[in-house]
C-alpha cells in the first residue's frame, strides 16, 4: 500500500493512467525495488490487476449508490414542493440550512477534539 500511494505522488501533475498500465508500471517498480523473480513477478501482477478490478467495481458501485441518493433526494424534495407554500418552503430551506450549519460546527468541534487529543499523545 505504502508503494502505491509512493507511486501515487510521484505522478502528481500527470494524466491518470488506466488500469492496465497502472498494473504494469506497479509491477516492474516492485520487480526493480524488491528484485523479484519472474514468478512473483508473475504472481504480482494477477494480484495487482484483481485488486485493481474490485477496486474499479467497488467505485462503480458507489457512484452507483450515490447516484440513486441523489434521485431519492430530488423526488422527496418535488414532493416536499408540491405540499408546501412558497413561504413554507423558503422557512424550511432556512431551518435546512441552519441543521447543516449546526451539523458543519459540531464536526469542527469533534476534529479540533481530536487533534488536541492527537497532539497529548505526541507530548
Amino acid at each position: 500500500m505504502l508503494t502505491s500511494m509512493a507511486f501515487a505522488q510521484k505522478r502528481e501533475g500527470q494524466q491518470p493512467m488506466n488500469a492496465e498500465v497502472r498494473v504494469e508500471k506497479m509491477t516492474e517498480r516492485m520487480s526493480a525495488e524488491l528484485q523479484l523473480s519472474d514468478d512473483q513477478k508473475k504472481q504480482v501482477k494477477e494480484l495487482l490487476a484483481k485488486q485493481s478490478e474490485a477496486r474499479k467495481a467497488d467505485m462503480e458501485e458507489r457512484r452507483a449508490k450515490m447516484r440513486e441518493k441523489m434521485e431519492e433526494r430530488n423526488a422527496f424534495k418535488a414532493e416536499m414542493d408540491k405540499i408546501l407554500t412558497p413561504e413554507q418552503k423558503e422557512k424550511w430551506e432556512a431551518i435546512k440550512k441552519e441543521n447543516r450549519e449546526k451539523i458543519q460546527e459540531k464536526r469542527g468541534e469533534m476534529q479540533q477534539k481530536r487533534e488536541k487529543k492527537k497532539e497529548g499523545k505526541q507530548k
